[in-house]
């Protein structure tokens, strides 16, 4: 039993090989479209536009919309939170492998290509023709994350530290991909202590549990 995090370069294919490990563990599986259906039906519609946005300049200088902001991203903490302690789940994104970090059930993954690659898949999914235009999508996308990542936590999304297991899609096969996460999630019920610190132990209050169980 673990929960998984997946933080995943744009273009790279993590959403998918995520989906695939979820189906493939039978875990319950969460990215960006889930987190916003929670959030929104626990009455906060503004999720989507903070997390594609960081605060302008002028922003920052008014307090009601930074404290909108501030309590978006606290409780989309709390919906990632609420979702780890259901337990077998795998989580896409939202900076979960930050929310999480210090759980000893919880397997932070990232998966990575070279910019190259991630251009030509991207081509390829949207149907450009366009080399240059790709080029610009894949860029604006990691400067999004990159700054969401900085101004909700402080951190860069490119900290190998933060990673229990980092994998360049280049030179691993997606399906391999696949098999490698699966399986170092059924290896930590092994590898867990006594005085760990568990998803168990999280405290959800019982709207957002119901608004959860709803979903799932």
């Amino acid at each position: 039993m673990a929960v998984i995090t997946f933080s995943q370069e744009f273009g790279s294919g993590g959403r998918e090989i995520a989906k695939r490990v979820a189906e493939e563990l039978r875990y319950s599986f969460a990215d960006k479209g889930v987190v916003g259906d929670l959030l929104g039906q626990y009455g906060l519609v503004e999720f989507k536009r903070v997390y594609d946005s960081t605060p302008a300049f002028w922003e920052s200088l008014d307090s009601q919309k930074m404290e909108q902001r501030q309590l978006t991203i606290e409780m989309m903490n709390r919906a990632i939170l609420a979702l780890a302690q259901r337990d077998n789940a795998v989580i896409v994104g939202r900076g979960g492998y930050l929310v999480l970090a210090g759980f000893d059930d919880v397997l932070n993954v990232r998966i990575q290509a070279p910019f190259g690659a991630r251009v030509t898949r991207v081509m390829l999914e949207k149907r450009l023709s366009d080399r240059a235009l790709a080029e610009n999508i894949v860029r604006e996308n990691d400067s999004r994350r990159e700054r969401f990542i900085e101004f909700a936590y402080g951190s860069h999304r490119d900290r190998a530290i933060d990673f229990n297991l980092v994998l360049d899609v280049e030179k691993i096969p997606e399906s391999r991909a696949v098999a490698l996460i699966a399986q170092a999630a059924k290896d930590i019920p092994s590898a867990v202590v006594p005085e760990g610190k568990y998803v168990a132990s999280i405290v959800v209050d019982n709207v957002l549990k119901d608004v959860i169980a709803k979903l799932f």
